[in-house]
């Protein structure tokens, strides 16, 4: 495994003894801060896991909880990738952002960029911001799509649509 390409966020199943699962809290320098969690089954490499959903468990008799590993010594464990299993409230959105994988808005970026003099970076941290500040614009504009959206789904009692159109809104305040 290439020792540079830990990134926070990352799921990895480790196959020792036994099959436990790391996330990758934090991944700068030489040390990885990692938490170790319990696999849902230890007997077989999960392909997907909710990392909420499993308990944390002992390394080495150290404590519970996040614990720094040496970047070139996690490199040498069967680490083998692990997709973050999505809640069900929310697989229509997580389907809407599998669908976009295939377009490339770099593309868009560097353009605005030679246009305008905009650093890309500086653009597309511009556009996460807009983005994300879109749900508090939401509830204040006139006739809303997402207020229309989110009243649709409470008269056809749709309430896992609700529950991620209210976890979408709160997600935009911060």
């Amino acid at each position: 495994m290439d020792e540079h390409a830990f990134t926070a966020g990352d799921l990895y199943a480790v196959v020792d003894d036994d099959v436990f699962v790391v996330e990758i809290v934090e991944a700068g320098g030489d040390q990885v801060l990692a938490l170790f969690l319990a696999a849902p089954d230890a007997a077989a490499v999960p392909e997907e896991v909710d990392p909420r959903a499993l308990r944390p468990i002992r390394l080495h008799d150290k404590l519970e909880g996040p614990i720094e590993v040496d970047r070139a010594e996690l490199a040498t464990w069967d680490l083998r990738p692990v997709r973050r299993a999505v809640p069900p409230q929310h697989a229509a959105f997580a389907e809407q952002v599998a669908a976009t994988q295939a377009i490339d808005p770099l593309p868009t970026f560097r353009t605005l960029s030679s246009e305008t003099g905009v650093p890309v970076d500086d653009l597309v941290h511009y556009a996460l911001v807009r983005w994300t500040s879109a749900g508090a614009e939401a509830l204040m504009a006139i006739e809303p799509p997402v207020l229309r959206e989110l009243l649709d789904a409470r008269r056809a009692e749709d309430w896992a649509k609700v529950a991620g159109i209210l976890d979408w809104l709160k997600a935009g305040t911060g």
